[in-house]
């Protein structure tokens, strides 16, 4: 019998931030711009990697299969301020300012 496939546990975690936070940080973003945002990212990374052991270690675990070796702690923290800065990414590409970023498209004829 086939099986779905389990859902990885990060997925069920609730939300450490709250939202007034994320609304807070979108403000800022808005106001302060992008390069200034990427700074202060760094350490608002940092707080939620201290904040969440249990994520760091799922983290980890993908990491460890994704490099093909063990992830170190600077690999996670480093997953983490990646994500983050996805995140801010986002608020401008569905701000539309597509302008701030250069997009390069590289295989596209590979997906016909």
């Amino acid at each position: 019998m086939n099986r779905a496939p389990e859902q990885p546990t990060w997925t069920s975690r609730p939300e450490v931030g709250s939202d007034l936070l994320l609304r807070f940080v979108v403000r800022l973003t808005q106001v302060l711009g992008r390069s200034v945002m990427r700074l202060i990212l760094k350490p608002i990374a940092c707080w939620y990697w201290l904040l969440t052991p249990s994520t760091r270690r799922d983290s980890a675990a993908y990491l460890t299969r994704a490099l093909g070796r063990p992830a170190t702690a600077r690999d996670t923290l480093r997953h983490y301020q990646v994500f983050a800065q996805t995140i801010l990414d986002r608020v401008y590409l569905l701000r539309g300012e597509r302008d701030l970023f250069e997009l390069k498209i590289v295989g596209r004829d590979n997906l016909y």
